[in-house]
């Protein structure tokens, strides 16, 4: 799943596969990957930029962190 909004700074990209979320800026630049093995069947996914702020929802439950990709 690939996500981008005109509203947001960054894209998101969630790999299934491999079991990460990677963030590239909007010039397609890499600027880091989340990955962890809790993981395992992740669904979908929101990014709340303005609260630094990433929700995946895995199976049937959902995991939520503060992003660190965030410039200050």
């Amino acid at each position: 799943k690939i996500y981008v909004s005109p509203e947001q700074k960054y894209m998101y990209i969630l790999d299934h596969g491999s079991k990460r979320l990677i963030v590239f800026d909007k010039t397609g630049q890499f600027i880091l990957q989340y990955q962890s093995p809790q993981f395992n069947d992740v669904k979908d996914f929101a990014v709340d930029e303005i609260n630094k702020k990433i929700y995946l929802l895995n199976a049937n439950m959902i995991i939520n962190f503060t992003a660190s990709h965030f410039e200050e």
